[in-house]
């Protein structure tokens, strides 16, 4: 049914998916996985026909869709279920779900205007389909209440049901279960497997689970990927952290109190009762899957969002390694390190060369120039020229090759040995982040659900269920 040939798409000096292929047959489950930053979300938007790709071809059923618009590939049967909650502030949960149904509709604005009876007839059509859609996800009860106020999991049913009612043959769901709890992510996968055994009786025994068939990452052609590290699996030994991050040992006292901290966004609770602790000169890190809350927890720090309650202590000046990197693309390398510094003094730019001496080679080049890790490494710059008592570094390795990402730690590690900076890593990469820190959280929906050394998380089942929902991850099957 689709065919995906050599898809490739770059952000300024940046590819965020580069000659990606992949195949899905008519009434196949399959899934794409990957870390932050691997590329998913550009997959699936290129293939939707909201992001262009920059070469590459896409064919649904025979045709070549590649250079159609968004709506006239929903008409074709191409839908999709956005990462996060778009939810049309407002307006009811019907009103929400019915809208997914316009990419059907024939009569026209002039039609609707002047409310012809084949605008009528739509119309009735369009809240008819909603309503059954709702009833397939479980949510009719649901149907003239505020949007607004569901609960982040049926928030996530709402925007199945409202992909369903544009009757789509292919629908791309981008991180459906981001941010819920393991329970509600096993009775949402069970969800989508029933809504496919319906539709495809006849491909009912190859949809053992959602991701049935896994394609992995958006994979690359051979050799475009060098020096891949080993994954850390659950029978692997343990390997010790790392001699560094000693708690105290600059003896200024706890760097980061955080005690029972809420965020919400609406009616959605992005944290829920957080507590975590880094102590002086000391390597942590928070992990947890996508919509764990971690990039919230991250901006309540920086005071970019407000909090409903709790309490944040700091105890020494705070930089942050925004999540993306966030460069300004227009400017130099050095202008980017300098705008770090533009509130303190004084602004001597050569510690940060002499940690990051890459830098110095580019600080005439501009920044929208760079390779993804020449940049988070400008990024990481820019903080440090505040002179930070604590660096908070939110997914360190977001689209970056293993290789260049284990660069990046040992710099961070070189910070902690030389200037006693505290760190806090907030990131999705396990494996990553055990390697630098010493102690960790675990972070599961909004709220922490483990804690500890390292070396004794790695097997610790609260992380397993974090991550894969329950289920082993080592299993036939997953």
């Amino acid at each position: 049914m689709l065919e995906v040939d050599r898809l490739s798409r770059a952000f300024g000096g940046v590819y965020a998916a580069r000659d990606v292929s992949l195949s899905v047959a008519d009434g196949e489950l399959r899934g794409v996985i990957g870390p932050n930053g691997a590329g998913k979300s550009t997959l699936f938007t290129m293939i939707s026909g909201h992001l262009h790709p920059h070469s590459g071809r896409i064919t649904l059923d025979g045709e070549h869709i590649d250079r159609l618009p968004p709506h006239r590939r929903a008409r074709r049967g191409v839908a999709i279920v956005f990462q996060g909650a778009r939810i049309f502030p407002g307006m009811s949960v019907l009103a929400n779900v019915a809208v997914g149904a316009t990419a059907r509709t024939r009569a026209g604005a002039a039609s609707a205007v002047l409310r012809l009876p084949r605008h009528r007839r739509e119309e009735r059509e369009i809240f008819a389909s909603a309503r059954e859609a709702l009833a397939r996800v479980g949510l009719a009860d649901w149907a003239d209440r505020d949007a607004e106020q569901l609960p982040l999991g049926q928030q996530r049913r709402l925007q199945l049901a409202r992909a369903l009612t544009a009757r789509p043959k292919l629908p791309l769901l981008d991180e459906p279960a981001s941010g819920l709890r393991a329970s509600e992510r096993r009775d949402l996968s069970q969800l989508i497997r029933e809504l496919a055994r319906r539709r495809h009786d006849h491909h009912a025994d190859r949809a053992r689970r959602v991701d049935g068939d896994v394609a992995g990452r958006p994979h690359h052609r051979p050799g475009s990927r060098r020096g891949h590290r080993r994954r850390h699996s659950r029978r692997d030994p343990p390997r010790p952290a790392r001699d560094l991050g000693v708690p105290g040992q600059g003896g200024r006292g706890m760097m980061l109190t955080i005690d029972d901290l809420v965020v919400r966004y609406g009616a959605a609770t992005a944290l829920d009762g957080v507590s975590l602790t880094v102590d002086d000169a000391e390597l942590v890190a928070l992990v947890g899957p996508n919509g764990a809350g971690k990039t919230s927890l991250v901006n309540a720090i920086s005071g970019l969002v407000k909090t409903v309650s709790g309490r944040i202590e700091v105890g020494g000046r705070v930089a942050q390694v925004p999540e993306g990197r966030q460069m300004f693309g227009e400017l130099s390398v050095e202008d980017n390190l300098r705008l770090g510094a533009w509130r303190h003094r004084p602004k001597d730019i050569g510690p940060v060369y002499e940690l990051l001496p890459d830098l110095q080679r580019l600080r005439r080049q501009r920044a929208d120039t760079l390779s993804g890790g020449q940049q988070q490494m400008v990024a990481v710059g820019r903080a440090l020229m505040a002179q930070p008592d604590l660096l908070v570094v939110d997914e360190l390795s977001l689209g970056l090759a293993p290789m260049v990402a284990a660069q990046l730690v040992e710099h961070l590690a070189e910070l902690n040995r030389s200037r006693g900076t505290a760190v806090l890593l907030i990131e999705q990469e396990i494996g990553l982040a055990f390697e630098l820190c010493s102690r960790a959280y675990v972070l599961e929906s909004g709220q922490i659900v483990t804690e500890g050394p390292t070396a004794q998380l790695r097997d610790a089942p609260e992380l397993q269920d974090a991550y894969f929902g329950g289920l082993d991850p080592n299993a036939t099957g997953v």
